[in-house]
């Protein structure tokens, strides 16, 4: 049988120079504001950059391709992951992206601090924040965060919200994204696209994740709690608003509220915070109230959360998942698990963007009595590729209320009873 051709990709020509740019922001980018998976590349701080090296391939595989506007699918892909795009479109998005001029970044600023009737503006706090750049980038990501390449925001619309939380007025839109690019340039938005017509976060980092929008998550996690009765078998997902059902099932442990207990888990933050409360309460191999047992795997650091088996790949999870189960490492049936979800497919069942930890997330689903998936109420305004699972009568959603009333939630979640799910709003807003 003749082997099929390998898939390709179309990049722009310039494509080679043009990721070497990408990538030596991501090297030369401040320590605190990189990517675990970049830093992890990066030893000491004088360390050179090997290209080749950091994107993990050898000159040969791409000597043939540097010159080429087609590169193979899989290489690309490789390419992608190792740059920390977990979608390799965002990636090709960057490529297509004339880097910004550095004369045309530094030239209205230079000229601007040097002009009078600028310095006055600043001291007034009225038109730029050329000494305040780091509260314009803090309320940027502030914004920009829950905008995913499938539903950017406008630039317009980013601009507006920005000044109202500021206080302040631009100049012009030009202004605004001259500022911008002077933060990129020196690697302070590493993670995130924007041009003249639209921004979105191409690169989530966990940390910043899980203290976004914390009052909200806080309120479903401590909702998702109550759901938790004793002596029951339950699985916990390592999503950032599960992370906040964790905080609350310590509580319930040091509280003695619950008994005989037992988590399976894919979230090393999970694991650990509750095995460090069972450690301060001192408690011993015999004691029932809360066993935990983490997914054996490979670790990822961009989510803190484990991967069945080694090959970091969607059919290599899958298939170890169901040898977990085979061999009793996870149990077939659990009584309820909690999970976490990026967005929605079409009106069909909870997504997520990415397929490394999809194996998971369908095995809870799949062996759970119920199932409670932990949203925030933006979310779903958020189509995403990966459906977890369809809508079902185990399901309960619980969310935040501050987009329900909006006519396209409204429709979703009039699909979602129709299927039998359960909608259990918290709160008031949506943050």
């Amino acid at each position: 049988m003749a082997k099929m051709p390998e898939r390709r990709i179309s990049v722009p020509p310039n494509w080679w120079p043009r990721l070497h740019e990408i990538v030596r922001k991501l090297w030369s980018a401040p320590i605190e504001s990189q990517d675990p998976v970049i830093r992890r590349k990066k030893k000491k701080p004088t360390d050179r950059l090997d290209i080749t090296a950091f994107l993990g391939i050898s000159p040969s595989s791409i000597k043939n391709y540097k010159n080429k506007t087609e590169i193979t699918e899989r290489l690309f892909l490789r390419i992608s992951e190792e740059c920390g795009y977990d979608d390799y479109r965002l990636l090709l998005d960057e490529l297509h992206e004339p880097p910004p001029s550095r004369m045309a970044v530094l030239g209205p600023i230079a000229q601007a601090q040097s002009s009078p009737a600028t310095t006055t503006a600043n001291a007034s706090g009225d038109a730029s924040l050329f000494d305040e750049r780091s509260e314009l980038i803090k309320e940027f990501k502030g914004v920009v965060f829950r905008h995913r390449r499938s539903n950017p925001i406008l630039m317009s619309e980013l601009i507006g919200k920005v000044e109202e939380r500021l206080g302040i007025k631009f100049d012009s839109s030009a202004s605004f994204i001259t500022e911008l690019g002077i933060a990129r340039s020196s690697g302070e938005l590493a993670g995130y696209f924007f041009n003249s017509d639209i921004a979105f976060l191409s690169v989530e980092k966990h940390a910043y994740k899980f203290r976004l929008n914390t009052p909200v998550k806080r309120m479903i996690g401590s909702a998702a709690s109550a759901h938790i009765p004793d002596r029951c078998v339950i699985g916990i997902d390592g999503g950032s608003t599960v992370m906040h059902l964790v905080e609350e099932l310590i509580g319930m442990i040091k509280t003695r509220a619950i008994q005989k207990v037992d988590v399976y888990t894919n979230s090393i933050g999970a694991a650990e915070k509750i095995t460090q409360a069972l450690i301060e309460l001192d408690y011993g191999d015999e004691d029932r109230t809360c066993s935990v047992f983490l997914v054996p795997g490979w670790c990822r650091p961009k989510s803190y959360t484990v991967i069945p088996g080694t090959k970091r790949s969607k059919a290599d999870s899958v298939s170890q998942v169901q040898r977990l189960i085979r061999t009793g490492v996870l149990p077939n049936r659990l009584d309820l698990a909690f999970i976490g979800a990026d967005g929605v497919h079409g009106k069909q069942g909870f997504a997520m963007k990415g397929d490394l930890e999809l194996a998971m997330k369908r095995y809870f689903c799949e062996h759970s009595n119920s199932i409670y998936f932990l949203m925030e109420s933006q979310k779903l305004l958020i189509p995403q590729p990966e459906m977890i699972h369809p809508f079902c009568d185990r399901m309960t959603l619980i969310t935040d209320g501050g987009n329900l009333a909006t006519l396209k939630v409204t429709e979703l979640v009039d699909g979602m009873a129709s299927a039998g799910v359960i909608v259990q709003q918290v709160g008031h807003s949506g943050g």
